[in-house]
């Protein structure tokens, strides 16, 4: 089945929905995030891309390292407490600026990721993935509704036989849907009870295509450990941010789903949280 198609995927709609928020001074903090080495260079090839042109291929040291740190800020502070990390590590803007330029960062990365000239340059994807992830949730149902058909479109970039993160890109997307359905069905509560449900119907669809996506790692001989889904990759900086969505989201969601859909994601996320 291609599961793709379902989701409109595109290359552009979310970095286009990203140039029109993202301004000048927060390129700037971007190009600044290597202590601001080589500051000029970094913030030359940031405005090139935020005015349209594509960044190159392969990816240069600017701006690739600074998008690479930036994509680690942490806009909420959600591990200053847990991991006694001391704030002057994480200077970065907060609230919705700081999230507009961890995703733009995220967003260059992953489109970047996906070129095969780059494909030796990176790892850990999955790391990319859920910042971005959880910066869209964060910027509200349009943002999110923009990552969804971006990182359906990278699932189609994504080879094969490189298949390894092809699993985190779905459950990125089925996060995303999740959130997306959440608020839908708050704005139709008034509707009769016995409609059709197609939003549960579309998800219990990605549930399957990410179970399929992790299954086929899964067979690989080569997969770190036994954990399901996170133990595919020995890359597990942000596994915590993982656990933190898929808990919000498919444990305990703030609207309830179908009882079959509650079922589906209620395994998929118990699966992952007890990994």
């Amino acid at each position: 089945m291609d599961y793709t198609t379902r989701f409109n995927p595109s290359e552009d709609a979310l970095l286009y929905w990203l140039r029109e928020r993202v301004d000048r001074s927060m390129l700037e903090e971007i190009a600044m995030a290597d202590y601001s080495y080589n500051y000029e260079l970094h913030l030359s090839a940031l405005l090139k891309v935020h005015q349209g042109e594509a960044l190159p291929v392969p990816i240069p040291w600017e701006p690739r390292e600074v998008l690479e740190l930036t994509r680690w800020s942490e806009p909420d502070d959600l591990y200053i407490e847990k991991y006694k990390v001391s704030k002057s590590f994480n200077k970065g803007s907060k609230g919705i600026p700081g999230h507009l330029i961890r995703a733009f960062a995220c967003t260059l990365l992953l489109r970047a990721v996906v070129e095969p000239e780059n494909r030796n340059s990176f790892d850990g994807e999955n790391s990319t993935i859920v910042q971005l992830v959880s910066s869209a949730i964060h910027l509200g149902q349009d943002a999110a509704t923009a990552t969804v058909r971006f990182l359906a479109w990278c699932v189609e970039q994504v080879p094969h036989h490189y298949e390894t993160e092809r699993p985190f890109y779905v459950m990125g997307i089925l996060l995303l849907e999740v959130f997306l359905a959440q608020g839908k069905k708050k704005k139709n509560s008034k509707k009769k009870k016995n409609a059709k449900d197609t939003k549960s119907e579309s998800l219990l669809l990605l549930c399957d295509w990410v179970m399929d996506e992790e299954a086929k790692v899964r067979n690989n001989d080569n997969v770190p450990s036994s954990d399901w889904l996170l133990g595919l990759t020995f890359f597990d900086i942000k596994h915590d941010t993982w656990k933190l969505l898929t808990r919000q989201l498919l444990i305990e969601p703030i609207v309830p789903h179908s009882k079959k859909t509650v079922e589906i994601l209620e395994l998929i996320g118990l699966s992952l949280l007890e990994s």
